[in-house]
């Protein structure tokens, strides 16, 4: 579910006032996921740290914190010990991945898969009774079904497709940032069919 910019904007005043540090978590909606770098660029609020995972490494373990602000003299050098800290593959990994994320057109193109995406889960809701909600941004969206998502999930891997829920009626979509427009038709055709098997097996 995707946060209102008058929420984040309430949290950066709250922090603000209070003198408190505003830390997003971006593990999973950064490094390009939304179609910006970072999802909060999409609110104009500037965390005070921003946690990173998953995406940097492109599948190689890592973890990163970033901080600016009045977070940025907090930490220094060798006050936060980690025993993998540093590890070479893991670095260069993200290097590649940042280095792909400045490319020209990349990010373009995420937005564009995005929004394909977005027009056929939409699509497929006008079809679908059993679908009540599309949400999400760019290349991280969910549908929420009247249905057990589990039962979708398990349906769509034994057709090809691996899905996950996220919570019990629903369906999130996290596909790789190099995604073809091919695979993403064909990733919702399988869950059309899925969903027209299962709402026949409902009634």
């Amino acid at each position: 579910i995707p946060a209102e910019q008058e929420f984040l904007q309430g949290l950066r005043d709250l922090c603000d006032r209070n003198n408190l540090l505003l830390i997003f978590d971006e593990v999973q909606c950064g490094i390009g996921r939304t179609g910006h770098p970072f999802a909060f660029q999409h609110y104009g609020v500037t965390p005070d740290v921003i946690t990173l995972a998953k995406g940097l490494g492109a599948g190689v373990p890592i973890g990163a914190m970033t901080v600016g602000g009045k977070a940025a003299g907090i930490l220094q050098p060798g006050d936060h010990a980690s025993t993998f800290g540093g590890n070479l593959l893991s670095c260069t990994a993200a290097e590649v991945v940042l280095k792909r994320l400045g490319m020209k057109g990349f990010l373009d193109a995420v937005k564009a898969k995005g929004e394909t995406l977005r027009g056929l889960l939409e699509q497929l809701k006008k079809e679908q009774d059993v679908i009540t909600d599309v949400r999400g941004v760019g290349l991280m969206q969910g549908i929420a079904l009247n249905i057990p998502a589990g039962e979708v999930t398990k349906a769509c891997m034994e057709h090809g497709l691996l899905l996950v829920a996220a919570g019990p009626q629903v369906v999130r979509f996290v596909p790789p940032l190099t995604v073809s427009e091919e695979e993403i038709h064909r990733a919702v055709d399988i869950l059309g069919s899925v969903l027209r098997q299962l709402a026949q097996v409902q009634r």
